[in-house]
């Protein structure tokens, strides 16, 4: 494939945190890793008794 590894264009990309320290990237997944459990939560706390059967089933 033409122009799959070609990296001709200038890089802009702006970091959120320049100094790329571990602790500001492990917090940042963290803080994903919640908002998906919060997610979660709320899913199977609004859950009935057909949503429940599907999920059954299916896995």
């Amino acid at each position: 494939v033409i122009g799959l590894y070609d990296h001709t264009h200038a890089h802009t990309h702006n970091l959120e945190h320049p100094d790329l320290s571990p602790e500001i990237h492990i917090n940042g997944i963290v803080r994903a890793a919640y908002a998906f459990l919060s997610n979660v939560r709320v899913a199977f706390r609004h859950m009935d008794k057909e949503m429940f059967r599907n999920i059954y089933v299916t896995y």
